[in-house]
């Protein structure tokens, strides 16, 4: 059965060059999730903070986002395949808006 994942971000804003201010990721298997904020590294819009309610303030001892990496890949893949085949199940990664 294909693993699904439900994600969810949220950024500094709307451009190409916003950051991700927020993460969650949920398996609907299992209902397990991970969440987390992250350093931005660039200021927050003020739309985005009256959507969001996060504040650069919020984030300033957070890690940044290539800290999150290892995290959120180790969570979205099975790691608990122990067959020993190149056969694996696709993930469905499954944004919210």
């Amino acid at each position: 059965m294909p693993k699904e994942i439900v994600f969810d971000l949220e950024t500094t804003g709307l451009e190409p060059y916003d950051r991700i201010t927020q993460y969650t990721f949920l398996n609907i298997e299992t209902n397990e999730f991970i969440a987390s904020y992250v350093k931005a590294e660039i200021p927050i819009h003020p739309r985005a903070v009256e959507v969001t309610g996060i504040t650069d303030m919020d984030l300033k001892d957070k890690k940044p986002f290539h800290h999150h990496i290892q995290t959120i890949l180790d969570f979205s893949t099975d790691t608990n395949d122990t067959n020993d085949t190149n056969d694996t199940e696709p993930i469905y990664l499954i944004a919210h808006n």
